[in-house]
């Protein structure tokens, strides 16, 4: 039986690499990215660079290896900066330009990984119906413009725009600069750590469901907005706290600074509710169970 053929944005990332090893074996994949640093870094037999911004572009690419089932679209520029005007900018032109082209050329399927930062910072469950309130990241509201583009692209048409609001996902293989390698290599190294005084609550998913709930909502032919995390809060210091510890690291050896933040805080957790109703999944590994996998990982 012939594999369906998807396009996938962002494969050199964090989440992106973990999709493609995961949907390799169901998928005909092509990845695609503007980033010369993608294809020194990624070991894929289909891999093209390929400007976003310019519309004729898409077409041409579109033309030479012909059309995907699905485009999913995880591919986004400045990721850690979420105060960045790149995602109001740059990253919206460029996801409209992807949502135009492929919707002209009568494309099934788009997914696009979205953020709860999309909700802003209110201490609330957060549904898929839940409108934005206080402050809000530019990141976050860059994905949820493109957001409302697609799934309004979507009801005037026969087309599948399917938005996943994913939450704060973490594990091994990130960035060398991420919170998790500075806490990793600052234990092997036997380095006490200095960190922000930070009193966000986040909603944790590992990896390895992230990928997993994004995989089964990829079969899914409604245009829809969920929701994927793990549907509990934790605050980013007791996180933080709990990483140490399962390094075996005394807890006195971080030093919290007090020091005035102006970035919004992500407080709520995730209604799953509508996840379970259409996958009858929902991510069950615990906090303390990803840390300990996470750890696993790293020492590999």
């Amino acid at each position: 039986m012939n594999k369906k053929k998807l396009w996938l944005s962002g494969s050199n990332g964090f989440i992106g690499k973990s999709l493609l090893h995961h949907l390799q074996s169901n998928y005909d994949i092509t990845c695609i990215s503007h980033d010369t640093k993608f294809f020194q870094s990624l070991d894929h037999k289909n891999l093209y660079k390929l400007n976003f911004r310019k519309y004729s572009d898409i077409e041409k690419l579109i033309s030479k290896i012909g059309m995907p089932n699905t485009f999913l679209h995880l591919g986004w520029a400045d990721r850690v900066n979420s105060s960045s005007s790149v995602h109001l900018n740059e990253n919206v032109i460029a996801s409209k330009n992807l949502i135009d082209c492929f919707f002209e050329k009568n494309l099934e399927k788009f997914v696009f990984i979205g953020s709860y930062e999309e909700c802003g910072e209110k201490n609330r469950i957060l549904s898929e119906n839940t409108l934005p309130q206080g402050k809000i990241t530019n990141y976050g509201k860059g994905k949820k413009i493109v957001a409302d583009y697609g799934l309004k692209k979507a009801h005037n048409s026969s087309q599948t725009f399917v938005h996943v609001r994913l939450s704060h996902t973490y594990g091994a293989r990130q960035k060398k600069s991420s919170l998790i390698n500075y806490l990793y290599n600052s234990a092997i190294n036997h380095k006490p750590v200095t960190l922000n005084s930070n009193n966000d609550l986040r909603d944790f998913i590992h990896v390895s469901e992230a990928v997993n709930g994004i995989k089964l909502l990829m079969e899914h032919n409604r245009s829809i907005t969920v929701n994927l995390g793990r549907g509990e809060m934790y605050f980013l210091r007791d996180y933080i706290m709990k990483f140490w510890s399962h390094l075996g690291q005394n807890i006195d050896d971080i030093n919290f600074e007090n020091t005035f933040n102006t970035f919004p805080k992500i407080i709520g957790k995730l209604d799953l509710t509508l996840l379970y109703k259409l996958t009858k999944w929902i991510p069950s590994l615990s906090l303390e169970d990803g840390i300990k996998l996470t750890i696993k990982e790293l020492n590999t």
